[in-house]
């Protein structure tokens, strides 16, 4: 008697070469039947499924996953269906046939761990119901995020569904891949044409939400989201996600009252027990300057703790990301000794949550630590011995500018360990610390890591072109003529503009004419920033002195990078000489308020203003000019007339009003790194270029 295989594997691959191998290695010893629905590949994914034994089926591409889904189920023998996707590996699956073997259940639910960056916390967590039997009533119902659950529960009646505690990781949504595979554009095309054939729909509504929300485009994502709110039934299994994700697109757009009345309305009548929903809760009032109602409702979701009930949640929601924002807030609060304590528990519990550990060593540095006593706390809090760890302390010591001490921590990690983001960032702190030639031959010996992947025709062009634009940097500033290997390596017109800032930087001979079509000011404007950045200062003054326009825009990168007070020397002087834009009154007017001087700052926050009536933070910055001169009035008065109540409570307004503007975003804001160079008090560029 023919017995059926117990547990079917089944996949929708296209052109997957890179990642089917891995996929399928998770599956290897698990899988006694395993199908591959091809749609058209173009490379070695047939040949690749069908070396570990799958039944390739080809069927064309109709823009159609459930379709493609009901093939794979259509050729099943299996007594048991787990599907996956190419870019997904399977974990813990030690005892998954015995648990088969055993149960009563009619599908299990599996968590995935759809990731969304290298970070532990860029994660979105939820289930689904990848594993099921292979019931002739199953089948896959929807064109794109297809569901057989459906089905299976509509088949039987009282069916049950039990957690396996399986787990998926999916990083198709990591940056990187997503633009390499155009998911998102062709998932708007399929959305777009549901859409269109169901428009009251509220999940197809909800789906092209997200999609929006994806692409940046977040008007029309609250747009959709809004009608899929409208519309959807209070039972329906994506609601919660629905409104988790209409807040945070709220939040995108500034909207916080609305993000908070929905929050507070729904985590009060459905979904208490969601972490997610309390932190953006905790989020929209600290913006709003509600401070104690979003410590309230961070305490909240720390008292859920990580979601039991099925939602969908981001990595952190609940335990270390919650943990962090409290931190935060505490210390806003002026909470010091309570701040203290949840970030003393939070690295205590998770001592490699990276931006916990930034602000940590930000906050050491900050009360007068040096960098080598900061590298030894944060050695003792993570304990360095997992792959990585010394790479993430690396990057913590970059985050707060100690270059010298990252130098010496990436040098310590084995290579093996290294990404090329990790070379990137030990060439970067070479340059910071004036160590040019040894950055530059760094970057000459990834040069080949891009060219033989083609990645510097791919989605990692752009920083194929800065890495090599550096190195034309190292070049300049050793000095030296950079080798035409390099230049040939340049698009075209980058390599002219180089030639030609060449002869002006190195002084080798006549100087040559800017090439034709091209404006010097906006030629030289990212050459100076990214200078400024790796602190050849000298060198940019000298480009900015001998290029016309050039000086506003060094005076700007100055700023930009926390050189508050070389900035300021060079902004007071384009004021004189009559060469202010807008945003140089903008910078000007903040180093201005932050000296007190009120009535001067307004001044040149109008000036702004007068320049670009719709400039934000020059509304603000004017606004707050006037609320400072009205708060130093009132203390003026009440000392003269301590016990005046109406003064009194007008000072409180003021005082709240004020908070309340300084949480609006208004500020230029600085890294740690950046901070350091604020507190320098030299104006002399020779001491700041290495």
């Amino acid at each position: 008697m023919h017995q059926s295989p117990l547990l079917g594997v089944h996949l929708i691959v296209r052109d997957e070469e890179e990642r089917l191998p891995r996929c399928l290695d998770s599956v290897r010893t698990l899988a006694d039947e395993l199908i591959v629905v091809d749609t058209g590949s173009a490379d070695q994914t047939i040949e690749i499924a069908r070396s570990y034994g799958a039944k390739i089926i080809t069927v064309p591409w109709e823009d159609d996953f459930a379709r493609a889904r009901n093939v794979a189920l259509a050729y099943g023998e299996a007594e048991w269906v787990l599907y996956l996707d190419a870019d997904e590996v399977l974990e813990n699956a030690g005892s998954i046939k015995e648990m088969l073997r055993q149960t009563e259940a009619e599908a299990f639910w599996v968590q995935i761990d759809n990731m969304t960056g290298e970070q532990m916390e860029h994660r979105l967590v939820h289930r689904s119901a990848r594993l099921f039997r292979n019931r002739s009533h199953v089948r896959f119902d929807g064109r794109i995020h297809e569901q057989a659950i459906p089905s299976i529960l509509s088949g039987k009646p009282g069916a049950i569904i039990e957690t396996s505690g399986l787990r998926i990781v999916h990083d198709g949504y990591l940056p990187a891949r997503m633009e390499q595979k155009q998911k998102l554009q062709r998932n708007m095309k399929i959305l777009r044409r549901v859409v269109e054939e169901h428009p009251d729909d509220p999940f197809h509504l909800y789906n092209i939400g997200v999609a929006y929300y994806q692409l940046g485009e977040l008007e029309q994502a609250a747009d959709a989201l809004e009608r899929s709110r409208r519309l959807v039934h209070a039972q329906a299994s994506f609601r919660p996600t629905l409104i988790r994700v209409s807040a945070q697109v709220d939040l995108d757009l500034n909207r916080c009252d609305d993000a908070r009345k929905l929050l507070m309305t729904e985590t009060v009548l459905r979904y208490g027990d969601y972490p997610d929903l309390h932190h953006l809760l905790g989020a929209a009032c600290e913006r709003m300057g509600l401070l104690q109602e979003a410590f309230h409702s961070y305490h909240k979701a720390l008292t859920c703790g990580t979601a039991q009930s099925g939602y969908v949640t981001a990595a952190g929601m609940g335990t270390y990301v919650t943990l962090h924002a409290l931190a935060r807030l505490a210390g806003e609060m002026k909470l010091a000794e309570e701040a203290a304590q949840i970030m003393a528990s939070l690295l205590a519990d998770y001592p490699r949550y990276a931006p916990a550990l930034g602000d940590w060593a930000a906050d050491l540095r900050q009360s007068g630590h040096s960098d080598d006593a900061i590298t030894e706390r944060l050695q003792q809090t993570v304990e360095p011995e997992q792959p990585g760890d010394k790479l993430l302390l690396a990057q913590v010591l970059a985050g707060i500018g100690a270059y010298t001490e990252t130098i010496h921590m990436l040098q310590r990690a084995e290579e093996d360990e290294w990404a090329i983001g990790e070379r990137r960032l030990l060439a970067e702190c070479l340059m910071r610390t004036g160590q040019l030639q040894e950055a530059y031959d760094l970057l000459e010996s990834m040069v080949p890591y891009f060219m033989e992947r083609s990645l510097a025709e791919g989605a990692d062009a752009e920083a194929f072109r800065l890495m090599l634009q550096d190195m034309m940097l190292c070049c300049w500033g050793m000095p030296r003529q950079a080798p035409a290997s390099l230049l040939d390596r340049l698009p075209p017109q980058t390599a002219a503009v180089c030639r030609w800032l060449e002869t002006i930087l190195l002084d080798n001979g006549p100087r040559s004419e800017p090439p034709a079509d091209l404006r010097p000011e906006e030629a030289v404007a990212g050459w100076l920033q990214r200078m400024v950045d790796v602190g050849m200062l000298l060198t940019a003054e000298r480009l900015s002195r001998t290029t016309d326009g050039s000086a506003p825009t060094f005076a700007k990168a100055l700023y930009r990078e926390g050189y508050v007070l070389i900035a300021a020397d060079r902004l007071l002087g384009l004021m004189a000489e009559q060469q202010m834009d807008t945003e140089s009154f903008s910078m000007l007017a903040e180093i201005v308020y932050d000296k007190g001087h009120f009535t001067r700052a307004a001044h040149m926050f109008e000036q702004t203003l007068t320049h670009d009536p719709q400039h934000h933070q020059a509304r603000i910055g004017a606004a707050l000019c006037y609320l400072q001169l009205a708060r130093e009035t009132l203390t003026d008065s009440l000392r003269r007339l301590p016990g005046h109540a109406a003064w009194a409570g007008d000072l409180q307004r003021i005082e709240s009003s004020i908070a309340l503007l300084n949480r609006a975003g208004w500020r230029t804001v600085w890294t740690a790194a950046q901070r350091r160079h604020a507190d320098e008090t030299s104006i002399d560029l020779a001491l700041y270029d290495r």
